[in-house]
């Protein structure tokens, strides 16, 4: 999942969550414009757990109720990549676009939530 985040990514109940998790209100012009960077920091975090939430935790559970192991490439999405890894079954780095050091996330991901296994794409 490689996504831009300009304009601002935005869903259904962000808006609410937003104002019930950091207490003030929060539109998408106060990020497009001259962003005050706290701002900016609450709206990452928060984006962060809508994707680890609403996408990665829930495709791994997916696999695993139809009995598949899921194998994804988090780099690119807007949250926290270790805890995207971390998450889904078989952390997968890719070399075709980062150096080999960048498979670390992935690497570290696994070891921290106790995976035995990482992959990495090498060739397309």
């Amino acid at each position: 999942w490689e996504v831009e985040g300009h304009p601002p990514l935005w869903t259904g109940g962000f808006e609410a969550a937003f104002r019930e998790r950091y207490g003030y209100r929060l539109s998408a012009d106060r990020l497009t414009d001259d962003p005050d960077a706290m701002v900016v920091y609450d709206y990452r975090n928060l984006l962060a757990d809508f994707v680890l939430d609403g996408f990665y935790r829930p495709l791994a559970r997916l696999c695993r109720g139809a009995g598949w192991a899921s194998r994804v490439q988090c780099h690119g999405a807007p949250t926290d990549i270790v805890a995207a890894y971390a998450s889904v079954d078989l952390p997968e780095s890719e070399t075709l676009l980062f150096d080999p050091p960048f498979s670390g996330f992935a690497a570290s991901a696994a070891h921290l939530a106790g995976k035995r296994v990482v992959s990495a794409e090498a060739f397309s």
